[in-house]
């Protein structure tokens, strides 16, 4: 590959493909938990870029002839894989067939993996719907070498703490009482959400949410408020009513129009323990791409759920250390606005 091509790519974090793998002082070689690499610097003579991992400071530089090429969002595949060794880093070329970490048809999980509920409201032409994804705690998937993987549930995922609100002066609204969560976004979906945070407003003020401490592993983080007797909603949309995260250390005002009644997806306390897709049409099927990320031992969406079958979701789903909680795309239809949904899916190849 020419690496001058990354030039745009610099200061951007990427994935390795194959993952790197450590090795313990006894020889043992287990994957490397962190594989999120800042490319640092495209170097010349001879030419070769250098990569930072996030997480530990390992600082490693790969010429071109180690270099396949570059993938949209993230990834760099590589013609050779890292071998970590305390601090230091050694490079071993792929000289064949790249093995992949689990072969396909090597893994079993169990059926009806995941649990889904969803609902919302609104008119037929808005975007009010929602659909969780939970699962239970501990439920084990089964590798070839006879060892098995507990997977731990939602509840295992960093929750933001409460929410910090103040009144800032407005000029026009009227008293109120508004409630307030915040929630961590990830590829367009929300992972966990605060308790809520409960302001009385006189006239004239409009609220002021404090931005969440960073979470490593987020996108971002999203508001939810709401004035007494509509509950809270989700506040953060763009021009084409998609989940836009709002950057770590950002805060959010209320607009000057105020908190709309009935606009936005609703809060669900079905959300709080689980993964949730928001600001969905009523009377459609969304498709879902779960997988288990072996070296972050968490399960993970590969992206914001699409109303038909994804070629670009599967591959991620299927990559190297990625399990596949579904044999292709789980889905999940939504009903009209005021109705809900719920059922299992997920897992139970072979079975």
């Amino acid at each position: 590959m020419n690496i001058k091509q990354l030039s745009k790519q610099i200061g951007r974090t990427l994935q390795l493909v194959p993952p790197p793998v450590q090795t313990s002082p006894s020889g043992e070689q287990t994957p490397f938990n962190h594989n999120e690499w800042r490319l640092e610097d495209i170097l010349d003579h001879p030419t070769r870029l250098s990569i930072r991992n996030n997480r530990s400071g390992h600082l490693v530089e790969l010429q071109s002839d180690n270099v396949k090429e570059y993938r949209s969002p993230d990834f760099l595949i590589l013609r050779c894989q890292l071998k970590i060794e305390g601090a230091s880093i050694g490079i071993e070329p792929l000289t064949g067939f790249h093995q992949p970490a689990y072969p396909a048809g090597s893994v079993v999980v169990p059926p009806a993996f995941f649990r889904y509920r969803g609902g919302g409201d609104g008119s037929q032409g808005s975007r009010n719907m929602w659909i969780s994804w939970s699962w239970q705690d501990g439920q084990k998937i089964y590798l070839p070498d006879g060892s098995r993987i507990a997977v731990p549930a939602p509840p295992s995922l960093a929750a933001p703490s409460q929410p910090f609100c103040c009144a800032v002066p407005d000029g026009h609204l009227d008293p109120r009482t508004v409630h307030v969560r915040t929630g961590l976004v990830k590829n367009s979906l929300v992972f966990r959400i605060s308790e809520t945070t409960t302001l009385r407003l006189a006239g004239g003020e409009s609220i002021r949410i404090a931005a969440p401490s960073f979470v490593e592993g987020f996108d971002g983080w999203v508001p939810l408020a709401g004035v007494e007797g509509d509950g809270e909603r989700f506040q953060s949309r763009d021009p084409t009513d998609q989940l836009v995260p709002i950057p770590f250390g950002t805060e959010w005002i209320e607009p000057l129009c105020g908190i709309i009644p009935g606009s936005g997806t609703p809060f669900n306390p079905a959300m709080l323990q689980a993964i949730t897709a928001i600001d969905l049409k009523p009377s459609s099927t969304y498709f879902f791409y779960p997988y288990f990320d072996v070296q972050e031992n968490k399960v993970a969406f590969g992206g914001s759920p699409v109303t038909s079958p994804s070629a670009e979701l599967a591959q991620l789903q299927n990559l190297d250390w990625h399990i596949p909680l579904s044999t292709g795309a789980m889905s999940a239809s939504l009903g009209p606005p005021g109705t809900s949904v719920s059922g299992q899916v997920g897992g139970g190849k072979y079975l």
